[in-house]
């Protein structure tokens, strides 16, 4: 029920903010125009958003070099120097025109990275869980997890959650 409501409070600040009186297209054909390449992105649409992706698109398409306070990015040149490679970090980042560049923070604290990396083992798992369509790669990723506190349990939340989700879940064997 608050997504709809949300969404019309949203469409009505749009309107208020951006125009959309008589004769103007409403905002979301306008940013559907711009996405199709129909129309260019001006300084009025790309204005500040609630949406944190906003100030990155507007960075990399006008070229300009915004400090992003926090974003989500692969951790492939080691911004966060003790967490692995293949690991998604949070940091701030500088984007541009070439896209976005992370900043280096160092290491964190040893009990934080323990913590970060059996997530991130956690998330690969459940990963390769989906590739291979398998319950038992599955049932590792949910033992690993430290509010998980019994094997029998663990295989019951996941049949549960395979019979409630089976329409947006593949088969696992």
């Amino acid at each position: 029920m608050a997504g709809p409501i949300f969404e019309n409070y949203r469409r009505q600040r749009l309107i208020s903010e951006h125009g959309g009186g008589a004769g103007q297209l409403p905002p979301w054909k306008v940013v559907q125009q711009v996405a199709d390449g129909e129309q260019p992105l001006t300084e009025k649409l790309a204005a500040p958003s609630i949406e944190v992706a906003i100030p990155i698109i507007k960075a990399i398409e006008f070229d300009r070099r915004d400090r992003i306070l926090l974003v989500n990015v692969p951790n492939t040149n080691l911004s966060v120097s003790n967490l692995p490679e293949d690991g998604i970090v949070e940091v701030p980042a500088i984007a541009d025109g070439q896209g976005i560049h992370p900043v280096a923070v160092g290491p964190l604290p040893e009990a934080i990275a323990a913590m970060c990396r059996l997530q991130i083992s956690i998330q690969n798992l459940l990963v390769e869980a989906y590739h291979q369509r398998s319950k038992h790669v599955l049932l590792q990723a949910l033992l690993l997890e430290p509010t998980v506190d019994n094997a029998k349990r663990a295989e019951q939340m996941i049949d549960e959650m395979l019979t409630r989700y089976a329409e947006f879940l593949p088969e696992f064997d």
